[in-house]
């Protein structure tokens, strides 16, 4: 039960969701942004005295705590989207939908370079769509392919469905990296945020 919660949770289709947040692909600069930072800071005391009208203000010239929980949290995205990128079936990456698949004129060839990719075969994908038909008593295409009957439609979303569980350990390291960055930034978020009602900017 526990295996198939985890399995279902960290899905290709869940991940696909995941790489496709705009900000994740945003986070890439702070790999860019940090080191850059520090070694322009590195013969900068961390301490700097100002007087502005004839007030003596001190500034922490130090980079940023949040910078460097950034530069880890992108470096974080860019695991994970590097394992979705390699190891997710092009099934899961080309298409949302058998629509995506009809439009694109998509048929028999690249439907066998997907079998590929998930370990499958198409004796393997016939015996799947037999079990399926027995288990759903002959009412498989309105259950699980949402009405049609077409037979490459039925072919296509097996397939999918198939593909989407595969590679479960790279599904589940991606999953950690995708939830250690997402960790990171809520750090930053709860500290920023407990910095504006200590400063009460807030009414």
């Amino acid at each position: 039960m526990i295996e198939k919660k985890l399995d279902s949770l960290t899905s290709w289709q869940n991940l696909k969701s995941a790489a496709r947040l705009p900000f994740v692909g945003s986070m890439y600069i702070w790999i860019f942004i940090v080191p850059i930072a520090a070694k322009a800071l590195e013969s900068i005391p961390e301490t700097g005295a100002f007087t502005i009208f004839g007030q003596d203000i001190r500034l922490n010239l130090s980079l940023p705590f949040s910078w460097v929980v950034f530069y880890f949290s992108a470096l974080a995205f860019a695991v994970a989207n590097v394992l979705f990128k390699v190891r997710c079936p092009s099934i899961i990456q080309e298409n949302d939908s058998f629509s995506d698949f009809a439009a694109s004129r998509k048929g028999i060839t690249h439907l066998d370079k997907y079998l590929f990719e998930a370990g499958m075969n198409w004796e393997g994908l016939r015996q799947a769509l037999e079990r399926a038909d027995e288990h759903f008593h002959g009412n498989m295409q309105i259950e699980v392919y949402e009405g049609k009957s077409e037979p490459l439609q039925r072919e296509f979303w097996m397939v999918m469905r198939y593909a989407d569980q595969c590679s479960s350990r790279t599904r589940y390291l991606a999953a950690l990296s995708y939830l250690f960055a997402f960790a990171l930034i809520g750090v930053v978020i709860v500290q920023n945020l407990a910095l504006v009602f200590k400063l009460g900017v807030l009414p």
